[in-house]
């Protein structure tokens, strides 16, 4: 079935993602591989329907699937954290190609908030404070490759909107600077106060 995403047939394309986005609320075995195969599609610049199908099947299954009207903000901010979770796996072990792809797919779920007809594909407030609160080791259990992918996933979000990663822009220098850097810590230790401060000013510059 997943070979239906490389033809050249518009409505074989969409029937294939629509087959994938309905196999994951049965977790039909393999469905998993549909959706690896059909993230490049994103990039399907020539085909808008065929980028909103896969937008709209990502977005069902890593944010909308599951989720229900949450009763309290204790149970919202569960919910978002389950989605923070599933959003930083797709991180795990990608590859370059994989990496470059899922940053498109992040930014236009970001983008694609302001157009009408895709108003409910977007990736809610509360997951981006998930997120944070990821990245910041706020968390019991979150190993280091989920900080390093949570700032990933906000690096992504934060191509389409600055803001994003500009509002906490000094905690990512001195955490980045910390336990989590892939560097050595005797290089992190050697940087002077004055380097970290120009890091800072000019992570506001390229975000504000």
């Amino acid at each position: 079935m997943a070979q239906l995403l490389s033809s050249r047939t518009q409505s074989d394309v969409l029937e294939c993602v629509e087959f994938f986005k309905v196999a994951c609320v049965f977790k039909i075995a393999n469905e998993h591989i549909g959706f690896k195969k059909m993230l490049p599609l994103v990039w399907n610049k020539d085909n808008p329907a065929i980028v909103n199908a896969v937008i709209g099947a990502y977005h069902y299954k890593y944010i909308y699937n599951g989720v229900t009207q949450a009763e309290n903000e204790v149970e919202q901010a569960r919910q978002a954290l389950s989605i923070a979770a599933k959003l930083v796996k797709l991180t795990n072990n990608a590859t370059l190609a994989d990496i470059t792809c899922i940053e498109e797919l992040i930014r236009l779920l970001v983008v694609t908030k302001k157009e009408e007809k895709m108003a409910n594909i977007d990736i809610p407030a509360p997951v981006f404070a998930a997120l944070w609160g990821i990245f910041e080791g706020k968390l019991q259990d979150v190993t280091t490759a989920q900080r390093r992918g949570a700032l990933d996933l906000l690096r992504m979000a934060a191509v389409a909107n600055r803001d994003i990663l500009s509002v906490k822009i000094e905690r990512v220098v001195e955490i980045g600077f910390g336990d989590i850097a892939e560097v050595t810590q005797t290089k992190i230790k050697g940087l002077k106060k004055k380097t970290k401060k120009k890091i800072i000013s000019f992570g506001f510059i390229l975000t504000g």
